[in-house]
C-alpha cells in the first residue's frame, strides 16, 4: 500500500511547472474557466446552489417536475 500511495508523489518541479501554468494572464483556458465562475456568481454562489440542488427533497421536485417515471422506485 505504501508504494501506491507514494505514486501520488508530485515533484516539486512538476508542481511549480502546473502552478506557472494556472498563474499566466494570458492563458486562454484558464481565463474562460474564470470567466465561467464569474458568470454564476463565484465559487462560494456555485457551491450554494449546488448544495441547494442536491438536497433530496430539491432533487424529487425535479423528478415531479418532468413526470420522470423512477419516481415510484425511490
Amino acid at each position: 500500500m505504501k508504494a501506491l500511495r507514494e505514486k501520488l508523489l508530485i515533484d516539486e518541479r512538476t508542481l511549480k511547472d502546473v502552478n506557472t501554468f494556472l498563474l499566466q494572464e494570458d492563458n486562454p483556458l484558464i481565463n474562460e474557466i474564470l470567466g465561467i465562475i464569474d458568470k454564476y456568481g463565484g465559487v462560494k454562489e456555485i457551491n450554494r446552489k449546488a448544495r441547494e440542488n442536491g438536497k433530496l427533497e430539491n432533487v424529487m421536485k425535479c423528478l415531479e417536475d418532468k413526470k420522470s417515471p423512477f419516481i415510484k422506485d425511490l
